[in-house]
């Protein structure tokens, strides 16, 4: 489970993070790390993750679209890592996981 929620938020970026980042230049950057534990409900599992997100893009074109606002086309290119664990503190079983984009 821990696998395919990294799998869908590792590349997220929005408008809001975009607008975050320091740029004195059409090219901008994200670098992040995070660590998460979840424990179920039933206190049984407890999972540990950690993950790394660094991306980098730059504006191509700009224009100015009257009432509308500003138009920008862009590239973005990125790599992103998740690790963790899984441990059952009854069982004493474990196990990992990773995800890599």
């Amino acid at each position: 489970m821990d696998n395919l929620k990294a799998s869908h938020s590792l590349v997220n970026i929005s408008l809001h993070d975009k607008a975050e980042m320091i740029r004195t230049t059409s090219m901008w950057l994200r670098n992040k790390r995070e660590q998460n534990q979840t424990v179920l409900p039933d206190g049984q599992n407890k999972t540990t993750s950690n993950r790394y997100i660094m991306q980098i893009g730059g504006d191509v074109l700009r224009w100015d679209s009257g009432k509308v606002g500003k138009t920008v086309v862009g590239v973005m290119g990125g790599y992103n890592m998740q690790h963790g664990n899984t441990h059952n503190r009854f069982s004493g079983y474990s196990a990992k996981n990773s995800v890599k984009g």
